[in-house]
């Protein structure tokens, strides 16, 4: 049952990343967010307050992704309480990404949830 009230639904922003090649990268991250959208609008949960994403070299560390770190100080202002991403696969690539992810979101009270 989708829900209609956006009142009760989780104010959710949709975070996409890609490594591919420059040429490659606008089509990565409509795709991410084509999926992104269909599953929200499947859900009828979440309602969409903002986009970010990051196209850089593989490896680029957390830390040094602008997205990321704008949603996080965005987050700040509490209009969200929910980042969406496409895969962990596109979220961190070490265990030092990890513990700056997982305390960025902690600090920022944020919940992450992965469609794929």
């Amino acid at each position: 049952m989708k829900n209609k009230n956006k009142q009760n639904m989780i104010s959710a922003v949709l975070y996409c990343f890609t490594t591919t090649d420059p040429e490659e990268q606008i089509t990565a991250i409509f795709e991410q967010t084509r999926r992104l959208e269909e599953y929200v609008q499947s859900t009828g949960i979440y309602n969409i307050v903002g986009y970010y994403s990051d196209c850089d070299e593989p490896g680029t560390a957390l830390k040094d992704r602008q997205g990321f770190n704008q949603m996080i100080a965005d987050s700040e202002r509490g209009t969200f309480k929910c980042i969406l991403i496409d895969g962990f696969s596109k979220l961190c690539s070490n265990d030092s990404d990890n513990m700056y992810m997982f305390n960025a979101l902690n600090s920022a009270h944020l919940s992450l949830n992965c469609y794929y």
